[in-house]
């Protein structure tokens, strides 16, 4: 069913949940990142969106959203910062401004990885979260964020996002990334092949010894969750 008003457009549009309210952002026709929150009921269904929040920032790609330290947290590429080597990855939240992450982008970022796995199972993820980091209040974990290098990698960081990891491959879309173990994540992308691709990453380093080819053909953009406990 639509979520918007007639004459409401959305371009490139993420999404999470967290608890029972949807969280849904998108780029503006003005390329300004526009934000709402809607409440879910019983059914699953959400509620007919009415409002939107402006947040600024100007990207021409789609934004990514992950929950950080508990706060609801979104991340675009801004068009203006078109000089290299200038960082044009930007995150915030709604009690926060845009602040500047040190790494250029080459198209749309992707984040993820967080969920309450850590709060739920102490015993298997340790009394304080992933690798002695601690889970936001909500009970959200580790997250991570990344984006294409203009080489092609895939670069990542996890939470506080200072450093930016080379995970290697030739991607050519934005990946996305699912909670895996503890201090891991999975990230998917595509690569030249147009083939889906995964491999295992770490707060520090690749875990494995490559990309995993997974088949497929890719057309518009990568998405994963997590059920159970397998991604």
């Amino acid at each position: 069913s639509p979520l918007g008003l007639p004459g409401t457009h959305c371009y490139g549009q993420a999404a999470i949940v967290v608890g029972s309210t949807l969280h849904l952002g998108c780029r503006g026709s003005d390329r300004a990142l526009y934000v709402t929150a809607v409440p879910i009921d019983t059914t699953g269904q959400p509620a007919r969106v009415t409002w939107w929040t402006n947040y600024g920032g100007r990207t021409d790609a789609a934004p990514a959203v992950a929950v950080v330290d508990g706060a609801v947290t979104w991340f675009i590429t801004r068009a203006s910062d078109s000089a290299p080597p200038a960082a044009n990855l930007y995150r915030r939240t709604a009690t926060s401004f845009w602040k500047a992450l040190g790494v250029r982008c080459d198209g749309a970022p992707g984040a993820g990885g967080n969920d309450t796995y850590a709060d739920t199972y102490p015993d298997a993820y340790g009394s304080h979260g992933d690798q002695g980091y601690p889970p936001g209040p909500n009970g959200a974990g580790r997250a991570f964020v990344g984006c294409r290098l203009a080489s092609g990698t895939l670069a990542y960081a996890a939470v506080p996002f200072i450093r930016f990891i080379d995970a290697g491959g030739r991607t050519v879309g934005p990946p996305a990334f699912v909670r895996a173990g503890n201090g891991t994540v999975d990230a998917f992308t595509a690569g030249t092949d147009r083939a889906l691709h995964s491999r295992r990453l770490t707060t520090s380093a690749p875990l494995d010894v490559g990309w995993t080819d997974l088949g497929g053909t890719y057309l518009l953009g990568v998405g994963v969750a997590r059920v159970s406990q397998e991604p």
